[in-house]
């Protein structure tokens, strides 16, 4: 039936990424939520009444308090379509994440109301009447927010909205605690009919913490988005291949994906390219790849160019033996952005290296020491220069060799050379973050690097910072 409703009410429904039809998707969900909801809760009301039921009207307010969180939830996702202004230059999508937050704190205050009604009356027994006309209204309700939480998960899939999965969970608890009502009236009417305590009470505390928990669940879900959590694997697998696709690309790194709300998405991107390329052209194709991942992803992709020698035997025979050092210090260890870069009296091997957020930082840099010595001693002239990712991408894999591997300890001593006073690495520890599918991606502002031609040197001052 819901299908039917898309195509009868949202024209194009079927391109979800576009925030016209994604609005579109939560208002019809809001619209239904009122009606249905509006109409449980007169019925329920009106039952619990006429039967003295505090369970019955407390899963009646409940319903009441779902009838606002649709019309909230519409109301957040109106506002957050608003055009960018001075004051917002990233729009105002985080609108929808504070709304549904709104609405957290009004379930649970509903909860928390009829949990406190529920206990007073739980000492106090009282006969439990339901009428036939009763019985069968309470079972259909039930019938009714099944339909919600199918409708609801659909749509929150089709359209990946927090709000609508929240929605079509509360639905689902709502099963429950209208289940646990007409539970509470068979045991009261015909097999505890004399017991010691209530057990329309007992059942209203049930209902009511099954209220708190709907309510904590769209508040934890929420806090979250607003905190920032890691990217939707779907769009970095698709970033990630129109980038790598890319004519002349040979290598990408540092995907940094900035969240500010439904269909309010941006993202920078390091993607290497051959440094004798022709600028005129690599920088064509890195606009055709800009234009074709806001068309299909809707986000907003900033693409830094990084040049790298290519087909360099020298070059590539040099990475490949530091990368050998960084597994044999840690299997978990990888690198990027290796630079070779002559600076006048000395060499620097230049190179981000990936480490496991889990790692102490006095090991890593015990391990960033011995690499760097194990660097040096290749040759006098070498100095390392190393950056440190940190990357939480992977903890069952670091809690595992944590327990069945062993890991190299370095040296005490430092390697004797005529330049013990100069320091030989540059660490730059980041805050742990996360990453995805071997991809990496941050949740900073993006970086300030300058490319410098010939040589292809990097800024060594830059920072780099936490990969979610």
């Amino acid at each position: 039936m819901i299908k039917l409703l898309l195509r009868l009410f949202i024209k194009d429904a079927s391109h979800t990424r576009d925030t016209r039809v994604r609005t579109a998707h939560v208002m019809l969900s809001a619209v239904l939520g009122i009606c249905c909801n509006t109409a449980l809760f007169l019925l329920k009301f009106f039952i619990g009444m006429a039967a003295k039921s505090v369970a019955i009207t407390s899963d009646a307010w409940n319903n009441l308090s779902d009838m606002s969180t649709s019309v909230i939830s519409a109301i957040g996702a109106r506002m957050s379509r608003q055009r960018p202004d001075h004051t917002h230059p990233f729009g105002h999508g985080r609108i929808e994440y504070v709304s549904s937050l709104i609405v957290a704190f009004m379930i649970c205050m509903v909860g928390l109301e009829q949990l406190r009604t529920a206990v007073e009356k739980l000492p106090h027994p009282d006969a439990l009447q339901l009428s036939p006309i009763a019985w069968t209204l309470l079972v259909a309700s039930v019938l009714v927010k099944l339909w919600m939480f199918s409708y609801n998960r659909y749509l929150a899939r089709r359209v990946d909205s927090t709000v609508l999965a929240a929605t079509s969970a509360d639905s689902l608890s709502d099963v429950t605690a209208t289940t646990a009502v007409i539970l509470a009236s068979v045991l009261s009417q015909y097999v505890f009919p004399t017991c010691p305590f209530s057990i329309d009470g007992a059942m209203g505390i049930v209902v009511s913490l099954l209220i708190l928990r709907s309510g904590w669940g769209v508040a934890r879900d929420t806090i979250n988005r607003l905190l920032g959590t890691s990217p939707d694997p779907q769009t970095v697998e698709e970033i990630t291949k129109m980038v790598q696709s890319g004519r002349d690309i040979v290598g990408m790194h540092d995907l940094v994906i900035h969240d500010y709300g439904p269909g309010r998405c941006f993202a920078t991107v390091h993607a290497e390219v051959p440094a004798n390329g022709d600028l005129v052209a690599l920088h064509t194709e890195i606009d055709r790849i800009e234009t074709q991942v806001l068309e299909q992803t809707g986000t907003e992709l900033v693409i830094h160019m990084d040049p790298v020698r290519v087909g360099d035997r020298d070059t590539d025979a040099l990475k490949a033996r530091v990368s050998q050092m960084l597994v044999a210090a840690n299997p978990l260890y990888s690198m990027h952005d290796f630079q070779i870069i002559d600076a006048g009296g000395e060499i620097q091997i230049s190179f981000d290296m990936v480490v496991p957020a889990q790692e102490k930082a006095e090991k890593t840099a015990e391990h960033v020491a011995q690499i760097s010595r194990q660097i040096e001693e290749l040759n006098e002239k070498y100095v390392a220069v190393i950056r440190i990712d940190a990357d939480v991408g992977q903890p069952q894999a670091w809690e595992k060799l944590q327990t069945s591997a062993s890991v190299m300890q370095p040296s005490s001593q430092p390697k004797p050379t005529a330049q013990t006073d100069q320091t030989k690495a540059t660490i730059q520890q980041d805050v742990p973050a996360n990453s995805d599918n071997g991809t990496k991606e941050q949740s900073k502002d993006p970086d300030t690097k300058a490319d410098e031609s010939g040589e292809q040197q990097k800024d060594a001052g830059e920072e780099t910072s936490p990969r979610q």
